[in-house]
């Protein structure tokens, strides 16, 4: 967790989706960026209103308002590249300007001109993921936003590996394995998880609880 950031406060939640090959340089580079091919200004000092009577594209670009105008710093990002999902924490918008520009070209690099910093705080194979994280995930959007009020400690919750519970739930909605383990292992892993309650490690016994909790729903 950013040490900047105070625990339990709300903020903003987004999603960006986005290939591979970007991603992992959004990860390594500490940013984000939307593709704004028609906008090659520094539009922070400009409002949206302005902006739209100057391009009449702006008017219909709700990914570019949310980008530059929606998100405040130390805002929440959820990035994925349909394989993996990693949280961030947003700062400032930014304009790659005058011999930047220049470089990116120079290496045939899509520009990104209009970016913001991001805090890479955790990431996760998307298999792994939790089912309440999947759900939120949309898959044909590029940049939209999941929630307007949000901790820091809800996120980080769903950008870690499934609990116990989920696991048996998809083993019971895959026909092959349930046919591998019978009720009466069911019962013995229910038993293991109770046991796993009075356990001295504050950790096991709420990952025991969650499992059992999550399975009881079914």
């Amino acid at each position: 967790m950013n040490k900047n950031m105070k625990a339990g406060s709300s903020r903003q939640l987004f999603y960006l989706q986005t290939t591979a090959e970007t991603l992992d340089e959004f990860i390594k580079e500490n940013y984000i960026s939307i593709d704004v091919p028609w906008l090659q200004e520094d539009v922070e000092l400009i409002s949206w209103e302005q902006l739209c009577s100057m391009f009449a594209e702006a008017s219909v670009s709700e990914e570019l308002r949310l980008f530059v105008y929606e998100i405040n710093d130390e805002d929440l990002i959820l990035a994925s590249d349909g394989k993996r999902v990693y949280s961030g924490d947003m700062g400032d918008y930014y304009f790659v300007a005058g011999e930047n520009q220049a470089e990116l070209q120079s290496v045939q690099l899509p520009p990104r001109l209009h970016r913001r910093g991001v805090t890479w705080l955790q990431g996760i194979d998307k298999s792994k993921a939790q089912q309440k994280l999947l759900k939120m995930m949309p898959e044909s959007e590029t940049l939209v936003r999941l929630a307007q009020s949000v901790t820091i400690e809800e996120v980080e919750s769903l950008i870690i590996e499934k609990p116990q519970a989920d696991h048996l739930m998809e083993t019971a909605d895959n026909s092959f394995i349930s046919c591998a383990v019978d009720a009466a292992t069911v019962r013995e892993a229910i038993e293991v998880l109770k046991q796993a309650l009075k356990s001295e490690d504050a950790e096991r016994r709420e990952r025991a609880a969650i499992a059992l909790l999550q399975f009881a729903k079914q």
